[in-house]
Formats: structure tokens, C-alpha cells, sequence
């Protein structure tokens, strides 16, 4: 795992062969790697981590919420999410004002609006799991507006585990009403 001269797909199966032979054991030495120079790394040890079922480390993985790759970022909102560790959930939310997590698509070589990645529908998706209560009203306010159309049903979700309520069977219409008459 640490010598930089074998492949990372042998230092990849260390890691984890470390976690299942060691177990929890082997989480405060795997932690280490969450910080590790190499992308290959820390998504190894942070799926690992997760292999392990290890909530202690809710810190570490709300960290790589901002590392510069889009694959470690995906994999600790997904620990953060299976793992259930609402006390990170505020740094949840503020991904949704990381640039990183969007995409800037160019035509003729300029630059056109920015469009949101994948990687929002799971930051909303996570806030509602997490029951982050403060999201509840901008969440609300998000929801009536058209230009968020493409993550409406992600918003539906999360407003449902957040305030407990159901929102209607049917089109957006009916649920945007709803959800109108929810946040009075």
C-alpha cells in the first residue's frame, strides 16, 4: 500500500484485502490514507472505510466532500449517506455552492452556463436521508422554481423525509402546490 512502486491496482487490493483480514482493526491506519497524495488511494481507503461500516470517521469523510476529485467526492457523500452521519450533513448542503460540482460546457469556445453534475441529485438526495432540517426552506423555495425541473424529483423526495409529509400522486403541478401550502 505505502510503496509508490507496485501498480495501484495492487496497492488498491491491498487496501482492501487490509480490511478484510485486519477489520476494524485496520480503520486508523486506513484514515491515514484518506489524506493520501494519490486519488487512487484515498478512494480506496474510503471505500474500504465504508466496507467496514466506520462512522467514527463522519470528519474525514466530509473533508473529501471538496477533494479535487469528482470520484472521492462521490464516494465520501456516499459513505456520509449509507453510513447515516447527519452530524456532517451542513457540509453536505454546501456542496451545492461548489463549483466543482458543476460542469462548464463550451461552444465555438466560449463558455456557456454552467450545468449541475450528477453529483447534486445525490447532495440533495443525502440531505434528505440525513434530515437536515435546515435545508427544509430553501428546499421549499428551490422547488417552485422551473429551473430546478431537472432535480424536482430529488427535491420531492428529500421534503418528504425531511417534514415527514407526502406530497400527492401525479405531475409537478400538484405537488408544487403542495409544497406551497406546506411552507405557509
Amino acid at each position: 500500500m505505502k510503496n509508490g512502486k507496485y501498480p495501484d491496482k495492487n496497492r488498491w487490493m491491498a487496501t482492501f484485502l487490509l480490511g478484510q483480514i485486519m477489520g476494524d482493526k485496520s480503520a486508523p491506519f486506513l484514515s491515514k490514507f484518506l489524506q493520501h497524495p494519490h486519488w487512487v488511494m484515498r478512494m480506496a481507503s474510503i471505500k474500504t472505510m465504508l466496507d467496514l461500516k466506520q462512522k467514527h470517521y463522519s470528519r474525514q469523510y466530509a473533508n473529501l466532500l471538496k477533494d479535487d476529485s469528482f470520484i472521492v467526492r462521490a464516494q465520501a457523500l456516499d459513505n456520509i449517506r449509507t453510513l447515516k452521519t447527519a452530524e456532517v450533513a451542513p457540509q453536505v448542503w454546501a456542496m451545492l455552492y461548489d463549483k466543482k460540482n458543476y460542469y462548464q460546457p463550451t461552444m465555438n469556445g466560449k463558455a456557456l452556463k454552467a450545468k449541475r453534475s450528477n453529483i447534486i441529485k445525490t447532495v440533495i438526495l443525502t440531505v434528505g436521508d440525513l434530515k437536515f432540517e435546515k435545508a427544509r426552506d430553501p428546499l421549499l423555495k428551490m422547488i417552485q422554481k422551473e429551473r430546478y425541473n431537472d432535480i424536482f424529483a430529488e427535491m420531492d423526495q428529500s421534503l418528504m423525509k425531511i417534514t415527514g409529509l407526502k406530497s400527492p400522486a401525479g405531475d409537478i403541478k400538484k405537488k408544487r402546490i403542495f409544497w406551497q401550502r406546506a411552507g405557509l
